[in-house]
């Protein structure tokens, strides 16, 4: 379900960004949406698998080596189909101008979002294992030093 968050968010943005670009929904944007979905999702796949990978005291090192080659992999593709802004066929213009702009906007929610939702709410548990086992430690160096020798 979080990994759906930013992709979900990503496609809200692009849906309020497309009137303001001048867009209609005609066939050009419906066929948009599927691409904007089916690779909009990965961005938050990579991010949300590392971060499990490494663990919430590495998170910044996880968006520092994973954020590269998301990056890389969301520019590819925004210039795989920004390229179609240099068609003459408005129908190609508008998809490259759609979908350019709705895996940015992905890909930002994917590199936004996912970090703070994880932090938020996956790593609570964790989190409070180590304060409770933290807790219990504490306690018992306590008793050892209340012991009378």
């Amino acid at each position: 379900v979080m990994i759906l968050v930013p992709l979900a968010v990503g496609l809200v943005w692009s849906l309020g960004l497309w009137p303001v670009l001048g867009f209609k929904i005609n066939v050009v944007s419906i066929t948009a949406l599927p691409l904007i979905l089916g690779l909009g999702i990965d961005y938050g796949v990579y991010i949300f698998h590392r971060i499990v990978q490494d663990g919430e005291a590495r998170m910044e090192g996880a968006m520092i080596s994973c954020g590269k080659a998301v990056f890389l992999s969301a520019a590819t593709t925004i210039i795989g189909f920004g390229s179609l802004l240099a068609s003459v066929h408005q129908g190609f213009f508008d998809l490259g101008l759609l979908v350019s702009t709705g895996i940015t906007l992905c890909y930002l929610a994917g590199v936004l979002l996912i970090p703070a939702l994880m932090a938020f709410f996956w790593f609570p548990g964790e989190r409070r294992r180590a304060e409770r086992h933290a807790a219990e430690e504490k306690e018992r160096e306590s008793r050892r030093i209340e012991k009378p020798r």
